[in-house]
């Protein structure tokens, strides 16, 4: 494979399954993405005995059983997106990665923490692009989901005072900002405090209150 073996997440497993599922689908899936080849249940377990994970052909093969529920889950998810084919054997992709942007960029995100650990100078061009494209993202997600949202976090490119941040929090809840209490409440370097989304959705009964949600959209290590 051309990534290599996950260095978190990764530990001996002998009469247990030590390893994270999650990071070792992400490293399989991004092999697959990235490389454009297919992989089989055989070559997975095959390299965790290599590196010395696992001692037992068995017991890899069970891990690796484990290991495509995860998929044929994820798969189920993301519904047609979902940017490779799954069966009983191995993993391979449907359509390049550049066809399957986001899911990529996801994917990217997933294994950058561990993978630039193992290849020196891996890192985004421009980590303020990176984190404001997740953030994007993300409010898209929550607008599909009926949710109204209003993004709040900091970037380069806005120039908003945390006391206008305050306000228009305050507009989009419906609710009175309280601007004598800023600085009690916030710090000298809080450019947003880490508040990245505001998400709200009203209840039909006509009264006031509403459901919200405050997100942080973190996309680094």
């Amino acid at each position: 494979m051309n990534i290599p073996l996950p260095n978190r997440g990764v530990r001996p497993s002998t009469k247990k399954h030590n390893c994270d599922y999650q990071i070792l689908a992400d490293w399989v899936e991004a092999s697959v993405l990235f490389s454009g080849y297919r992989f089989s249940k055989t070559e997975v377990a095959d390299v965790l005995i290599e590196q010395g994970v696992y001692s037992d052909q068995d017991f890899a093969a069970d891990f690796t059983d484990r290991l495509w529920t995860k998929f044929r889950r994820r798969s189920q998810l993301v519904g047609k997106s979902y940017p490779f084919q799954i069966d009983d054997s191995g993993i391979k992709i449907v359509n390049t990665w550049k066809k399957d942007i986001v899911y990529s960029f996801l994917l990217y995100l997933g294994i950058v923490p561990w993978l630039k650990d193992l290849i020196p100078g891996l890192k985004p061009a421009n980590y303020n692009d990176q984190g404001l494209l997740f953030e994007r993202l993300a409010e898209r997600a929550f607008v599909y989901h009926g949710w109204h949202v209003t993004r709040t976090g900091w970037s380069s490119v806005s120039d908003g005072t945390i006391e206008s941040l305050v306000d228009n929090v305050a507009e989009h809840l419906h609710d009175e900002a309280l601007p004598d209490q800023i600085e009690k409440w916030f710090s000298q370097w809080g450019n947003d405090e880490g508040l990245d989304l505001v998400c709200t959705r009203e209840f039909q009964d006509e009264r006031g209150g509403c459901a919200a949600i405050l997100i942080q959209v973190a996309s680094g290590d």
